[in-house]
Parts: structure tokens; sequence; C-alpha cells
């Protein structure tokens, strides 16, 4: 294992821990929860004061290589020196983390997201209304913190980048779009022009409150959508980048993969049961995309299918809808959204809406360190053992 660190200056340069790293330690490069969430876990790392002080004060990034190759990239979320043992402790979160850092809000990405002449990513003139697809989104929300990524994968036409079969039409991730307008208004109880929620002086209105991170719009497009995100060198990014991919047989329940018996040093097995499954609850809340241009603030209603069920509330946040790509148009045009946009119907497949979505079998390996990510509900490395620890198991 080969480990690095930022000065917190230069994102370019990087300093190797060489034997600085004095603790045992888990390298999480895959992680996620039961309902298809990314999640961002960390580890506790200790340093030892034998490297540039300025180093061990100001660094923000540290990346991880196993058998040469990036595996992790995290960011520092907290410092605290121990003098009388000559080091330092620190929490390292995965690097994409660093989207809590910012809100989902004109004056953070409007700029970004316009800047391309791709139909496929921006759309200007969707009628009177601009519009963004989900790849393009969820590269920006990275971009912004400075973040390198590879979504490429995301705009392929093929069976893992199906979303929907609407005979004669296939319509693929890059198909599906967000109005501009109504996503910098995404939480928000009302519709109205982002500029209104932007400026935040309109009486008996709070917004601020109102807005979303960018972490949780993008762990919730990942999971709606069945994405992956996970760090790793490719031959177009050496140095390493976040690389997006929905997961292989994303519409199955089924999250494993096989290792070989003989490669098993330890396994463990936890098997739960539930009696009775009940349909979750699920609605979404808009109104037409005319009144998201309008500076008049409007109510919103129940939009498309809604579930009222026994089950548990599944997330959802106001003006959340996704659009479809018109097939008889050019790239970026969509259908009308009070007839065709994406409904609990068309999304109830992905794992994310899972009624009462548990894992009935969850398998714990401990085996040499695997090369496989997907499929998986964690994947942590633990470079001191050359070993890879893994959970997976069968989630309905």
């Amino acid at each position: 294992m080969l480990g690095y660190v930022d000065d917190g200056v230069n994102p370019s340069y990087w300093t190797s821990l060489s034997s600085s790293v004095v603790n045992d330690i888990s390298i999480p490069v895959w992680t996620r929860n039961n309902n298809g969430t990314p999640t961002a876990e960390g580890f506790k790392l200790n340093i030892v004061d034998i490297i540039d002080s300025h180093i061990l004060l100001y660094m923000k990034r540290i990346k991880f290589l196993i058998d040469g190759v990036p595996r992790f990239l995290g960011t520092v979320d907290k410092a605290q020196p121990q003098k009388s043992k000559r080091i330092w402790e620190y929490e390292i979160l995965n690097g994409f983390y660093e989207l809590t850092k910012y809100k989902i809000e004109s004056s953070e990405l409007l700029a970004s997201l316009i800047n391309t002449n791709d139909p496929y990513k921006f759309q200007p003139y969707d009628g009177q209304y601009s519009n963004v697809s989900v790849p393009w989104l969820l590269e920006v929300l990275l971009i912004k913190r400075g973040l390198t990524c590879d979504v490429s994968a995301l705009y392929l036409e093929n069976s893992d980048n199906q979303i929907l079969l609407r005979t004669p039409y296939t319509y693929w991730l890059k198909d599906i779009r967000l109005d501009l307008a109504m996503l910098f208004i995404l939480n928000q109880p009302v519709a109205v022009f982002y500029t209104t929620v932007d400026s935040d002086n309109t009486p008996g209105y709070s917004f601020s409150k109102n807005k979303i991170n960018a972490f949780d719009l993008f762990v919730l497009l990942c999971a709606v959508f069945s994405i992956t995100i996970r760090f790793e060198a490719t031959q177009n990014y050496p140095d390493g980048a976040y690389i997006l991919e929905r997961r292989k047989n994303a519409q199955t329940t089924s999250e494993q993969y096989i290792i070989n018996q003989s490669d098993i040093w330890e396994h463990s097995q936890n098997i739960s049961k539930i009696e009775e499954v009940f349909m979750p609850n699920f609605e979404q809340r808009a109104t037409q995309r005319a009144n998201y241009l309008s500076y008049i603030i409007r109510d919103l209603q129940s939009w498309g299918t809604v579930t009222k069920g026994k089950g548990r509330t599944i997330q959802w946040y106001d003006n959340l809808i996704f659009l479809m790509q018109d097939k008889t148009q050019s790239p970026g045009i969509t259908l009308n959204m009070d007839t065709d946009s994406l409904s609990y119907n068309d999304l109830k497949s992905s794992i994310y809406f899972k009624e009462d979505a548990y894992s009935e079998t969850e398998t714990e390996l401990i085996c040499p360190i695997q090369d496989v990510f997907f499929n998986v509900k964690s994947h942590f490395i633990n470079p001191r053992r050359e070993s890879s620890i893994v959970k997976q198991g069968v989630f309905i």
C-alpha cells in the first residue's frame, strides 16, 4: 500500500506517507446502504509527526494506492494533534463527501451546467424552458468540488443504461432530464422562479432552510438510477478519478459475486426474515412547468402516481420530477411533463423503491484483495493484512 497527502494548497502536489501511518486501517473502496444510496464511509488515520508539519496541519486530501493502483480518495474531516504521542489523528471520509459543502442553488451551479454545447447535457431551447440530463448533473456536482470524474459510461445506449421501454422507443439514462428552473428550488414547498428563492426576502417564507446540499441530491440520484461511484485509475485518468456506472443487472435483487471457496479466510452470515411486506408511501409534488418561470408563488399538488401503503415512506424532494426525451425530436427536447414524466410505476424496479427493503441474507467474507467492486454492499481493503472485507447479500 502507498499513501499520499496533499499540502492543502496545491491539489497536484502529493507527499508520500511512506511508513508514517501507525494504526491498522481498512480502506472503504465501495460502500452503500441496502436501498442503494452510496455512502461516504471513512476511517481513522494516525500519522507520526516525522513529515512536514505544514502538511500535517493543512492537508485536505489523501489518496491510497493498492498494488500501485489508486483505490481511494479521501477528504480530511477532523484533525487533532496528540503531542504526547507525537502523532496526528485524522478522521478521513470519502472524497465525494465534499459535496456536503455547498447547496443546490443557481449561484453555485448555473454557470457550470450551461457551460456546454452538448444537447445531451444541457438543452437551452426546450420550448420556453431549459433542462439538464441526469449524467451531466452528476458530473457537474463532482466537478464543482474539484473532483476528477468519468461519467462517459452513463451516456451509452446499452442494456445497463436502459431506464424504460415504451414501444417502439427505448429510453436511456441520458434521456432523463430535469427542468433547470425546478432544479434550483428542490425541496421548496411552493413553485416560483428561483431568483425569488435565492433572495429569500419574501415575508412568510424561509427558503434558505429548505435548500438541500449537493451530496444529498447526488446520492439520491445514484440510488434511484442504480449508479455506482468508485475511485480508481483508468487509461484516461492514470492518477485516479471517480468512475460512475450503472450497476450490472441493475433490475435484479441479487447483490453478490462469487469468491472461490479456497480463497475465503473467514465467513459469517446474518439471515433476516420479515413475515409481511407492505407497500411503501410515495408522493411527488409539483405544478406546471410555466409556474417555475413566474414570480408569483403557487402551491404544489400531487404529481403522478401516489402510493399510500403501510410500509416505509420513501424520501423525495418537492419539485423533483424527471422529464423524458421526446424521441421524435432533437436531443434534449422533452415530452409534456403533465403526461409523460417518470412516475412511481416507471421507477419502482429500482432497489431504492423496494417495499420494505432489507437484507434477507447478508454474508461477510474476508479474503485476498479483490478487484471486483460491483454488486456488493461494502468492500474494505486492509493493506497491512492484504485482505478484502466484503459484505454482500440478496436484498429485496
